[in-house]
């Protein structure tokens, strides 16, 4: 069983859209993956994504076995740098001058005033290693999914260049959205809400280059349709970088932006987090994934014509 791509495959004619909730962070930790485990069995994550550089993967893929977790359900978090506290991630690939140090760590953007320049090479190399980690212990991922956010931002237009080609080679999904990139839509949603408040027009990112963001999203739809890449409709998403002030804001982002999908496959992405691990967004994440409200609106979605 392939959800995600069934999700993606889904028919503009169906008389139900398919909403799929997924949910980011498998390998992070091991109590992480209990929390999407749990989430997987109970049905309020259809899918998650494993990020094979984490310190948790193997362990999260014991977990996935022991419980019977169909490998249809999860796709690959491509990450190029490490996230969150600890020690830096090791990449899996061999080393790269433009994306790791000498000993094999992922460089930070954080930590350098001037990181190299991603190379291609160095991205698909690193990428075909992650894939090829996951396929061979059983778990071919059903698709992509990255680059979201991260501590080290650089280079995100290249890496969904080189996911889309490397997409295209092994004939999986690519989780990007068609109906436009979700960062711009999370950026315009803070700015409305400013704007609201009357608190004027505050810049968040991307918020300067509107039209570059879009032309570069429409390119990278047509080079998928060229290359025979499938994409989800719509991808709902709120990451750190766009932090709501309480849980009913964060609440109310997410119904309004799952209200104003349009195309029959929809992805919500969620990074949940335990609700005792002090991460507020993330167990808002967690806590709005098992929300009743949020739970009609998702079946709403579904019904819809």
């Amino acid at each position: 069983m392939d959800i995600f791509g069934d999700m993606i495959a889904s028919h503009p004619s169906s008389s139900a859209r398919t909403v799929v909730v997924c949910a980011d962070g498998l390998g992070r930790n091991r109590a992480l993956n209990n929390l999407i485990i749990e989430m997987l069995e109970r049905g309020h994550a259809t899918c998650a994504t494993l990020l094979v550089a984490a310190p948790a993967a193997e362990h999260a893929l014991r977990a996935l076995a022991a419980v019977g977790i169909d490998p249809g359900r999860i796709l690959l978090g491509f990450a190029i740098s490490s996230q969150g506290p600890g020690a830096p991630w090791r990449a899996v690939g061999p080393h790269a001058s433009s994306l790791t140090d000498r000993g094999g760590r992922y460089l930070s953007a954080e930590e350098s005033a001037a990181p190299p320049q991603l190379v291609r090479a160095d991205i698909l190399t690193e990428l075909a290693a992650q894939f090829s980690w996951m396929e061979d212990r059983g778990y071919r991922p059903a698709g992509i999914a990255g680059p979201r956010y991260g501590r080290d931002f650089r280079g995100r237009g290249l890496v969904i260049d080189c996911a889309l080609e490397f997409c295209a080679r092994v004939g999986v999904p690519l989780r990007y959205a068609r109906r436009g990139d979700p960062l711009l839509a999370a950026s315009r949603y803070l700015a409305d809400r400013d704007a609201e408040l009357g608190e004027g027009a505050a810049q968040h990112a991307n918020s300067g280059t509107d039209a570059d963001v879009v032309a570069a999203h429409a390119r990278r739809v047509e080079r998928a349709d060229a290359l025979g890449v499938l994409l989800p409709n719509d991808v709902v998403f709120f990451p750190p970088e766009f932090p709501a002030d309480s849980y009913g804001e964060l609440r109310h982002a997410y119904l309004s932006a799952l209200e104003e999908c349009a195309g029959p496959a929809i992805q919500v992405v969620f990074t949940p987090a335990r609700e005792d691990s002090g991460a507020g967004r993330g167990e808002w994440e967690t806590r709005l994934m098992r929300d009743p409200s949020f739970l009609r609106a998702v079946a709403r979605a579904r019904c819809a014509a």
